[in-house]
């Protein structure tokens, strides 16, 4: 399955990281990396990354520390 990525400057990254890796299809990958996720074949195995920035994307009084 061949993953359709949107415009911008995000997406313009993760196009340039596939070009420096290869970038083409693989009989190991299910489903390609998109917005922060990746499927391999085999077990199924999704392989996610993002960031989240303290007092951007979340605050430390939301919850109890831990």
């Amino acid at each position: 399955m061949v993953t359709r990525l949107g415009p911008g400057a995000e997406f313009d990254l993760i196009r340039s990281f596939l070009g420096a890796a290869g970038g083409g299809p693989r009989a190991d990958v299910r489903v390609g990396p998109g917005d922060d996720c990746a499927v391999l074949t085999g077990d199924g195995i999704a392989l996610t990354v993002d960031m989240a920035v303290e007092d951007v994307h979340f605050r430390r009084a939301w919850t109890d520390a831990v």
